[in-house]
């Protein structure tokens, strides 16, 4: 049987990502942050050899910006030397947030990566462990923008095994999700017959077929990026389809956590609430936590709606959970309020109580002389007088002499 290829599918690492708005708020979670990716692109690098790829693919944007620190160089350099000397070949293209003018010429010129050059779409031919032609195509960004599409001039090769395609854009015309560069149709692509297409710019990971697909942002940096965290593990051969498989590499996850509320619990049971649903929480990973409460609760409701004590809690939960950091709270809960709190809220609603105690209502109901016609005619009645009506004390009298009117009783 044809082994085929195998190799990791990644892109939008965005190193040297300066996280300044994070900084002013916490310096030593952004230096996690900062910490994770490289991590994050180690782990990429480590299954790659553990699993003895034939390739790693970077679709656009290793770096965040044309700025490269030192410390990048150097870490990058040092795996590149582990992906050569391990048999993993690399190719990659420059994306919108590091053009290739601005790589590092010690980089471009590691004797283990392809890098496309811009201008044009291009193509070479390598092979893979099995000694497979696998054709590569590619383009890089100049500069940091593409707006016009360029996968037209992609092209196969009939003397090629295997045809892979690294393109750097958006599906579609939606600015909505991230600024359009080198738009495509997905029909548009599956026509170029290429075995797969290794997408990078959009950071959310996605399937788009069995040949084409995003990776996603292997480590996220926001709360926009909740779905990331990985990268493709891709098998080819030409007696199957694809095999695709996304493959965790995430050191820090954002995420929501839901928290439902009683009217009988309190701030003690929150807690507990709050880590049972922390105990799925991988103890290799960093989480960065945003609450949601919601539910019905008094005493809750009339707590987090000052913001004094929403910031004491979240110092609380910071203080009493490792590898968690609750960074807001986000407060859905309805105040809880009895009947009989409700009704002596004001004379207004004691007098409707004590229209409903006086009023044999159920037996209407009961009975079904009560119709929504009826109800809504009084509802009718009511609001086309009560512009007329200024005291509210005219107001339920008004209410009371409808309630007659309609159903002939003596209140």
């Amino acid at each position: 049987m044809n082994k085929g290829i195998l190799f990791f599918h990644t892109g939008d690492v965005h190193l040297d990502s300066p996280f300044r708005g994070i900084r002013a708020k916490n310096n030593v979670f952004a230096e996690k942050l900062i910490s994770a990716a490289y991590q994050s692109f180690e782990m990429i690098v480590n299954a790659c050899i553990n699993e003895k790829a034939d390739f790693l693919i970077i679709s656009g944007d290793l770096f965040d910006s044309e700025k490269k620190s030192l410390k990048t160089i150097f870490f990058l350099h040092k795996q590149f030397d582990r992906l050569y000397y391990n048999g993993v070949k690399v190719v990659a293209i420059a994306g919108n947030h590091d053009p290739y003018m601005f790589w590092p010429e010690e980089l471009v010129n590691h004797q283990v990566i392809h890098l496309f050059k811009p201008g044009k779409v291009s193509g070479i031919t390598i092979n893979s462990r099995e000694n497979h032609n696998v054709y590569f195509a590619g383009y890089s960004y100049e500069t940091s923008s593409l707006r016009e599409s360029i996968h037209n001039d992609y092209k196969t090769s009939e003397k090629a095994d295997f045809n892979i395609a690294l393109l750097h854009g958006s599906i579609g015309e939606d600015s909505s999700i991230h600024h359009v560069y080198a738009p495509f149709k997905l029909d548009e692509l599956q026509n170029k017959n290429f075995d797969y297409w290794a997408l990078g710019h959009i950071h959310k990971p996605e399937i788009l077929s069995d040949r084409i697909a995003y990776p996603g942002i292997p480590q996220p940096r926001h709360y926009k990026e909740l779905h990331g965290g990985k990268c493709l593990k891709v098998k080819i051969s030409s007696e199957m389809n694809p095999e695709l498989s996304y493959v965790d590499v995430s050191k820090i996850e954002y995420r929501y956590l839901d928290l439902e509320v009683k009217n009988d619990d309190n701030l003690t049971t929150c807690f507990k609430k709050i880590g049972n649903l922390l105990k799925d929480s991988a103890i290799e990973k960093f989480y960065m936590n945003r609450l949601r409460v919601s539910g019905s609760c008094d005493s809750l409701f009339r707590y987090f709606s000052l913001e004094n004590n929403k910031e004491e809690f979240l110092e609380q939960l910071n203080d009493s959970f490792d590898n968690q950091y609750f960074d807001g709270v986000i407060s859905n809960i309805d105040q809880w309020i009895s009947p009989e709190q409700f009704f002596s809220s004001n004379s207004f609603f004691k007098e409707i109580q004590k229209l409903m105690t006086q009023y044999p209502i159920s037996e209407h109901i009961n009975s079904g002389s009560i119709k929504n016609r009826d109800l809504s005619k009084i509802n009718r009645d009511l609001i086309n007088s009560v512009n007329d009506i200024e005291m509210e004390s005219e107001i339920k009298k008004k209410m009371i002499d409808l309630f007659k009117s309609e159903f002939n009783e003596d209140l």
